[in-house]
Parts: structure tokens; sequence; C-alpha cells
């Protein structure tokens, strides 16, 4: 027991690690272009934008909005108006935290570290219960199913909220990349014999 809690362990840590080097460090040595994030603040009229959120309650705000009311779909008008403005675009979806975050505060990582522990622990668990009898088998299961987390997810994001190609790309190798690396820890401590070395 030991053993799995330590792989778990050492698998969150991987899951932040991974996470910490490609979204933290990586804008700061590579291309632009290779990183899906673009600085706002570059925008000719980024302090209007900025104005006309400073009063708006945390969200997570789309244009076109098609929910305004309960007979969108039998109102032939305003489907009509928002099919006219998903066709001009752009599309917008605008994550809004209106508290802000002190970026210095150490505490800001508290909860990235816990979730990473979380999801360690619960692919740990599945890893255990399928009764792998050697450590590579164990790494392939992890490496599998850190792949269906990869498509399924930053896919999603693709194919209904249109997000740009270059983030869904980004997002996908970051999520299987980060699997890739916890699973070797976890691999390690989820064997059936709980003294098995790999």
């Amino acid at each position: 027991m030991i053993r799995f809690f330590l792989a778990v362990l050492l698998g969150g840590v991987g899951l932040f690690a991974v996470g910490f080097g490609m979204w933290g460090f990586l804008p700061l040595y590579v291309e632009a272009k290779f990183h899906p994030f673009k600085n706002l603040e570059k925008l000719e009229k980024f302090e209007t934008v900025k104005e006309a959120l400073k009063d708006v309650e945390t969200g997570v705000y789309h244009y076109p909005f098609m929910y305004e009311s309960k007979d969108f779909w039998t109102d032939e008008a305003k489907q009509a108006a928002f099919q006219e403005k998903s066709k001009s675009g752009p599309l917008m979806q605008v994550f809004v935290q209106r508290q802000g975050v002190d970026g210095k505060d150490p505490m800001t990582m508290v909860p990235g570290a816990i979730h990473c522990l979380i999801a360690a622990f619960l692919m740990g668990f599945l890893v255990k219960s399928a009764g792998l009898d050697n450590f590579f088998s164990r790494w392939g299961f992890v490496a599998v199913a850190g792949l269906l987390l990869a498509v399924w997810a930053p896919g999603n994001a693709y194919a209904w909220m249109h997000m740009p190609q270059e983030y869904v790309q980004f997002d996908a190798a970051y999520t299987f990349a980060a699997w890739l690396v916890a699973g070797f820890f976890l691999a390690m401590g989820t064997g059936v014999n709980s003294e098995e070395e790999p």
C-alpha cells in the first residue's frame, strides 16, 4: 500500500511538472507560433476591451449566443440572426475571473497540485484494478488512457466549441505527455505483487 501511494505521489508530481513546464516555461523559450496562447494586450483596442469587461461577472461568455430565450429552436428569426453572426464571425469564448489572482502567491499552485494528485490516484486505482502483471503493460495501460483523454477533451473543444487548431493540438500533446510521465511512476507501484520490481 505504501508503494502504491508513493507511486500516486510521484505520478501527481509528474503531471504537475509537465503542466508547469509546457504551460508555464515553454512559452518563454519557443517561438510564439508554437504556443497556443496569444497576448491580448497586443490588440490595438485592448484597453477598450478591458474596460468593457471590467464590471462583468465571473463566468464564461460566448458570442454569438443562442440560449437567450427558450423559443430559440422555434423562432426562425432568432435562428437566422444567430446563423448570420456565426457565418460572418468572429466566434468568441471569453473567460472572465473578475477578482483576479496574485501570481506571486504560492497558494495559487495548491488547487492544481491537488487536482494532479486526485487524477493520479484515480488512474492508479484503474491500473491496479486491471491486475496487469508487468511494468510495461501497466505503463502501456496509462499511455492508452492518456491518449484517450488527449483525444476526447481537446477534440471535443475543437469539434463543438470551435477552439483554434493550434490550441487543441498543444493541449492534446500536453495531456498525452503528462500521462506518459505519470504512467511511468504509476506502473512501478500498481503491480499485483506489491514487492514486484519493474
